[in-house]
């Protein structure tokens, strides 16, 4: 990302704040934009000779860019989590239609695992907003203690 001119957009529309200007950006950019943003308002500071606004300016940027820094791996991390969940369920809910297919029985004998898995996915598919109970009614039965 050429962040020199991402930031011109901030300084090219004067009504934009320096914070709806990061939400523009995905989470993982901001420090970069903060650092360029930094180095502009230092150069600018420093030309017009305010130096102690420099140094304010500076402790201030560099706090909010390792904030959001922190912010952004901690973001990350939750997303990589909630793959790797959705991963294992999936996985889970592949062995349980394999079985499901290859039994010959009308009936389908359910072991306490399985029905724990169950529980695991329907909660979730609720906790991402994904749940369709319609989708889950067959076999609500089962899913519900």
């Amino acid at each position: 990302m050429d962040y020199r001119a991402e930031l011109q957009v901030l300084l090219d529309d004067d009504t934009m704040s320096f914070h709806d200007w990061l939400s523009l950006y995905p989470i993982q950019e901001c420090p970069s934009l903060i650092q360029e943003y930094k180095l502009f308002m230092q150069k600018f500071l420093i030309e017009e000779g305010d130096f102690e606004t420099v140094q304010k300016l500076e402790e201030e940027l560099n706090d909010f860019s390792d904030y959001m820094e922190n912010l952004a791996i901690d973001v990350l991390a939750e997303r990589q989590e909630k793959i790797n969940q959705a991963e294992a369920l999936i996985a889970k809910m592949k062995i349980m239609l394999d079985l499901a297919i290859r039994s010959e029985s009308k009936e389908i004998s359910v072991d306490k695992e399985m029905l724990d898995s169950l529980r695991e996915i329907v909660k979730y598919l609720k906790t991402c907003g994904l749940y369709n109970e319609k989708d889950w009614e067959k076999l609500k039965h089962l899913i519900n203690e």
